[in-house]
């Protein structure tokens, strides 16, 4: 007791070193840094040693909040006291629901500059107007474009217009691009932003389109090794073009019905494919062995055709694929074989999914890894007992299952009738199995999981597993 007393009221952390305390300070908002001046002496100047700036409107208090003045006068001075410091990462997030005027966007390109001339290394820019207020454009300023020191640049606005030369960005490595609602000029300008980075390795592009919007992209980017592209549209009839130029590219993520208007130039050295189908209708046929019939297809509303299938081909060598959403129109004789996965994840709620499974069971025979659902949509969905595709085992059983598939999970599941049958028939054929892991759907009470957990586990102990040593876990 007496050796406790001793220590209260002790100060341990203002005698950490300057570093550390600078360190811990780049994780907080930088207005919480520089009120640390309030405490003692010793914090007087610590913030302006701190590496990162975070200037974010939601973390600051509601009096800096309702007046935009005040705001930009606490950026200001914040900046002028920093001094000559470097900044690491640069933080800057304006949500305005009235307009911008000229002035207010004078301050942010005087802001961006300045942290370029600090040798800025990570900068993340949120940049948004109401959608009702006058159209006005920010220009990005061109010492960004030409910043040696920058590595991670992360962009999201509506607002923000990209038009850079060949040569910008010459140290950007990991670009990442949100635009909500870009107006049409800005389409090319963006495909031309894609391209300009000579040492890009990480690029993702997250879009938001109106109804009417029409994009055709062309990314070239000779050591990208992962890309990413979402697409958010009204309408499914519009035509989308990206013509992909990634010699190295090595993890491919594609969100809606990209898939159905890409181009890929070359695929060799592609080892993750993720492909989420969320378009719920048919789109035209999306592959092509030639560039110039890719570009040269007409820009138009496409009709709906019975022959038009999303083509899985380029990613027929990956070692890992993710396929998930609504493939209305993946038909199984379309199929390539996949010699190389290892790893496939399949969360498919539409067409003919038993016999999709089983095909690429037959198509993949190195296949070590096998996932069925996920946490947030029920295996059961999946092998519905009110559809007609229902689950009708192989006559031969697939050469993965007898030699190579070792790890199997089954997500969301509810203990139906078919999902048992499936859960029955892997652990009957699987002669090298290591472990079953079954997931409970997530809006299954914990206790009423612990009983049917009982019931399920002694259902599938009924009958011989093809696998001595497989065990099964219930998470």
């Amino acid at each position: 007791m007496e050796s406790n007393s001793k220590h209260q009221g002790v100060d341990r952390i203002s005698k950490l070193p300057d570093a550390l305390l600078c360190h811990i300070l780049s994780f907080v908002p930088t207005i919480y840094a520089v009120w640390t001046t309030v405490l003692s002496k010793r914090w007087k100047n610590l913030w302006i040693s701190v590496p990162n700036l975070n200037f974010d409107e939601d973390d600051l208090p509601e009096t800096y909040r309702v007046d935009k003045n005040r705001i930009m006068n606490f950026i200001n001075r914040t900046l002028s006291f920093h001094g000559s410091s470097d900044i690491q990462k640069f933080l800057l997030c304006c949500r305005r629901e009235q307009d911008f005027s000229a002035k207010d966007f004078s301050h942010i390109g005087r802001w961006i500059r300045t942290a370029v001339r600090r040798n800025v290394v990570e900068l993340d820019l949120h940049l948004t107007l109401d959608s009702n207020t006058p159209s006005r454009e920010f220009k990005i300023p061109q010492s960004l474009l030409r910043s040696k020191t920058l590595v991670v640049l992360t962009v999201y606005s509506n607002c923000i217009t990209y038009a850079p030369t060949k040569g910008c960005f010459p140290s950007l490595k990991v670009l990442s691009i949100s635009v909500v609602w870009p107006d049409t000029d800005s389409f090319t300008s963006l495909g031309n932003f894609f391209s300009s980075c000579p040492i890009l390795e990480e690029l993702s592009i997250d879009l938001s389109l109106r109804f009417r919007d029409v994009l055709n992209f062309y990314i070239s980017a000779p050591l990208l090794k992962t890309l990413r592209i979402s697409l958010d549209h009204p309408s499914s009839r519009h035509w989308t073009k990206y013509l992909i130029n990634a010699p190295k590219l090595e993890n491919l993520c594609l969100s809606d019905n990209v898939l159905s208007s890409y181009f890929l130039k070359s695929s060799v050295s592609l080892v993750r494919a993720e492909i989420d189908f969320k378009d719920r209708f048919p789109c035209d046929n999306a592959s092509y062995s030639d560039e110039d019939e890719f570009w040269g297809l007409p820009d138009k509303r496409l009709g709906f055709s019975n022959r038009a299938t999303p083509s899985l081909e380029k990613f027929s060598d990956v070692k890992y694929l993710s396929l998930s959403g609504v493939p209305s129109l993946l038909k199984v004789h379309d199929l390539p074989a996949f010699n190389n996965v290892s790893q496939l994840e399949l969360t498919l709620y539409d067409g003919d999914y038993c016999e999709l499974v089983i095909e690429l069971l037959k198509r993949s025979p190195k296949l070590e890894y096998l996932a069925l659902g996920d946490q947030y949509f029920s295996c059961r969905e999946l092998f519905s007992e009110h559809s007609q595709d229902r689950w009708n085992p192989p006559e031969l059983v697939p050469d993965c299952l007898l030699s190579h598939l070792k790890t199997i999970s089954l997500r969301g599941f509810q203990g139906s009738q078919d999902e048992m049958e499936v859960a029955k028939y892997l652990l009957k054929n699987s002669d090298v199995l290591k472990k079953l892991t079954i997931y409970p759907g997530m809006h299954i009470p914990r206790e009423q999981w612990y009983e049917q957990e009982k019931l399920v586990y002694k259902e599938l102990c009924a009958f011989k597993w093809g696998s001595k040593t497989c065990r099964v876990e219930f998470i």
